[in-house]
């Protein structure tokens, strides 16, 4: 019988983390599911609901893997704890403040993995669940075609897919990189990565985002007022690094990567306004445009409005009087 492996990672989600759990291991279908949790060490009782909930669930064909944690490893290096503990041969995923809504969602995408056995990437929209309760039908990225390239990861303006819709093999988890751990998000390249032989998209919403959630990665950094503009330099700084070994990987694709790479340089110029970094600012707002991949006439304005050292200084003048 087929073994899938579904990777749950979760962080002080004490209030989502059972709902979590029960939306997987309510899952129909002739196969074996392992679900192998590790909570990264949260100062609430998330890990204690884990336990109590393996140790009252009841079911057929189900096996958890509870990893203890000493100590907290962030987002990246806790999934990849996660995932050297999977056996399956193929891997779903869902943090631990999402949740699955079709019972049938792993069988489905059984199927169509079974049927595709030159793909090794299979994705689905997935409802948004807003803070007031509302569940609404987003359109994702992934749902401008079928079968999608590699390359076309790099087009969307956000995440390509839900990170609680991505189905792999197993296979596909000997391609991530060493730097995947530092890297400061995960979801773009473990899409990247697993697409190589392309993505399949069925366009069914069986899993649920919770937007914004109290855990989510943008709203976390948006809390932090002080240094808001440093933390998100930081974190576009090192996606451009990870982007230039994305590259060297994957040559064949470099004009799709430079797309998006021109379109963080841009966000990056922007940042470097609003922290008064000019000769940063300037430095970038020339080499994107001696390029060819940012031709919004808005976007060149403005990069040649802070090439001007009279309206940056302005700017700044500007900015002091609205604070």
């Amino acid at each position: 019988m087929i073994k899938i492996s579904v990777c749950v990672i979760s962080y002080n989600q004490e209030d989502y983390i059972e709902q979590c759990l029960r939306s997987i291991a309510t899952q129909k279908g002739n196969f074996i599911l392992e679900i192998v949790i590790r909570d990264d060490y949260s100062t609430d009782s998330t890990y204690n609901i884990c336990q109590d909930f393996i140790k009252n669930f009841s079911g057929q064909n189900v096996e958890f893997k509870l990893l203890k944690a000493t100590k907290n490893l962030g987002a990246n290096k806790n999934i990849l704890e996660v995932l050297k503990n999977c056996t399956g041969e193929f891997i779903a995923f869902c943090e631990g403040d999402d949740y699955w809504c079709d019972t049938n969602k792993l069988n489905i995408q059984l199927e169509q993995a079974t049927l595709q056995p030159d793909i090794d990437f299979f994705v689905h929209p997935a409802f948004y669940l807003h803070s007031n309760g509302e569940l609404t039908k987003e359109r994702w990225p992934l749902q401008e075609k079928k079968i999608s390239m590699q390359a076309d990861i790099f087009k969307a303006s956000w995440q390509f897919a839900p990170t609680a819709s991505y189905f792999i093999r197993a296979k596909v988890i000997d391609r991530l990189p060493a730097w995947f751990a530092n890297a400061t998000i995960g979801d773009i390249y473990l899409e990247i990565y697993a697409a190589e032989n392309k993505v399949a998209m069925l366009d069914k919403y069986m899993s649920v985002y919770r937007y914004l959630s109290p855990t989510s990665w943008s709203l976390s950094l948006s809390k932090k007022k002080t240094n808001i503009y440093e933390k998100k330099i930081e974190h576009y700084i090192n996606f451009l690094e990870c982007l230039s070994c994305v590259e060297k990987d994957y040559t064949h694709i470099s004009d799709s990567i430079n797309i998006k790479r021109f379109s963080i340089k841009f966000q990056l110029a922007q940042l470097y306004v609003l922290t008064n970094q000019k000769c940063k600012a300037q430095q970038i707002a020339q080499e994107i445009l001696n390029s060819q991949y940012i031709r919004s006439l808005k976007k060149r304005i403005f990069l040649k409005f802070i090439l001007s050292s009279f309206l940056f200084d302005f700017l700044q003048k500007f900015k002091m009087l609205l604070r």
